[in-house]
């Protein structure tokens, strides 16, 4: 078992959620292409944990997730059927389940695959996935399993568990960063010919816009289902530039990860492989995480619907990521509205840190109130804020925002109606 925690979402960006396809499933001998499942940004981390090949028809991955609020998981797990020929089940559990998210008894079927979250390629190459985030316990051990069942694969050759990868995104935990991630999946077939045709070489990309200027950490984590014999040491890119491959030397299942900061582009970040002389490699995840710097700024930013919105009196508790000095306080209106706060308390009756401000009305910049308070990194402050008109509002009872975190623990509506899960959408800075 080895593990990889990039300790580097707020929420996940309209423009990522678009290019984060559906994966679909069968058989292709040149494979399926490696794509954009998730990505975002997130205030916690991205955990990566897996347990490789040991020629065995039975493997177990147990790992210890970090703390935090688990926002997306899967897993991962691939098999050598033999040929494509050949047919069996096989059986796959995650923390005992095994009747649910598509886990347990499976028939893996080569050529003829139909199931919904297997690709397979080549000579028998299956990998499979499994979306566990329900399951997934932060903070706690969790366990995977495959096995053959009852010899069903020919075990001379197949039915052997290349390996278990698990990939975790959680927001919070103990030391969270500020990042930004792709994680790429599919099984990407390379293979020469002359029948079928070569196909060879292969690009992934992770679409979308990047703050290079923040970045201060990159992280590329790929894991190839079978490569390199002999070994090659220029068989991957990252925007063009040669990492070295030297360290993927084995023929069944490797999963590595190269420092690629200095080479983030603003955009039309992707990377690039090929099987250099190898006959079949297979590349079935790219993952790319970028930690920045945190904002020395509280933002929950706009949701994506504020509606209904109502004013009241919010109260909560907030934590920052850093150290920040606030001048004023900005509540985010509802569109054609006036909406505003009319009075802000922010509190530690610990520290004795303790402002307060008042509005000034429906004059100048009336969505600003003059604050001034220091905000520490590890100190958690009490919040009442009194909103006007119609105030943008988060409905949910916990919200990761740029800068740090906030918490609902009443709200209560000028009609004397309470909530425990509305958070006003504001600005610290």
């Amino acid at each position: 078992m080895k593990k990889i925690v990039v300790a580097t979402v707020v929420a996940i960006a309209l423009s990522c959620l678009l290019l984060c396809t559906p994966a679909l499933a069968n058989y292709n001998y040149d494979g399926f292409p490696v794509e954009t499942r998730a990505c975002g940004n997130v205030n916690g981390g991205v955990f990566i944990d897996y347990v490789p090949w040991d020629g065995t028809t039975n493997l177990t991955l147990t790992t210890k997730v970090p703390n935090g609020t688990v926002k997306w998981a899967r897993l991962y797990v691939g098999v050598w059927g033999g040929t494509e020929g050949d047919e069996g089940w096989v059986n796959v559990t995650f923390n005992g389940v095994y009747d649910g998210n598509g886990l347990g008894p499976i028939h893996l079927q080569g050529k003829n695959d139909n199931n919904s979250n297997v690709w397979c390629s080549g000579h028998g190459k299956h990998w499979m996935y499994y979306t566990v985030t329900n399951l997934t316990t932060a903070g706690s051990t969790n366990v995977a399993n495959y096995s053959v069942i009852n010899g069903t694969l020919d075990t001379t050759y197949g039915g052997r568990c290349y390996g278990i990868v698990l990939v975790v995104v959680y927001e919070g935990g103990d030391n969270p960063k500020n990042i930004q991630y792709w994680i790429n999946d599919g099984s990407d077939g390379l293979h020469a010919g002359p029948w079928p045709p070569e196909h060879d070489p292969g690009t992934t990309d992770f679409d979308g816009t990047v703050d290079i200027a923040n970045v201060t950490r990159a992280n590329l984590t790929m894991v190839h289902l079978t490569a390199y014999d002999p070994t090659c040491s220029n068989c991957l890119r990252f925007n063009d530039n040669s990492l070295n491959t030297s360290m993927v030397d084995s023929n069944t299942f490797e999963l590595n990860s190269w420092d690629v900061t200095g080479y983030v582009a603003s955009s039309g970040n992707n990377a690039w492989y090929n099987r250099s002389e190898d006959g079949s490699v297979s590349i079935t995840n790219a993952i790319l995480v970028l930690e920045r710097e945190q904002p020395d700024f509280f933002d929950t930013r706009s949701p994506g619907n504020p509606y209904p919105s109502i004013p009241g009196t919010h109260n909560g508790t907030l934590e920052v990521y850093k150290d920040m000095t606030i001048s004023k306080m900005y509540t985010y209106p509802c569109a054609g509205t006036g909406g505003h706060t009319e009075s802000v308390k922010i509190w530690n009756g610990t520290t004795e840190n303790c402002a307060e401000a008042h509005w000034d009305g429906y004059k100048g910049d009336y969505h600003n109130i003059p604050f001034n308070i220091t905000l520490k990194k590890g100190v958690v402050y009490n919040y009442i804020i009194r909103t006007g008109s119609y105030p943008q509002i988060h409905h949910r009872e916990e919200l990761p925002a740029d800068g740090g975190i906030i918490r609902c623990a009443k709200f209560t509506d000028v009609n004397g109606k309470e909530y425990d899960n509305l958070i006003p959408a504001i600005k610290l800075y």
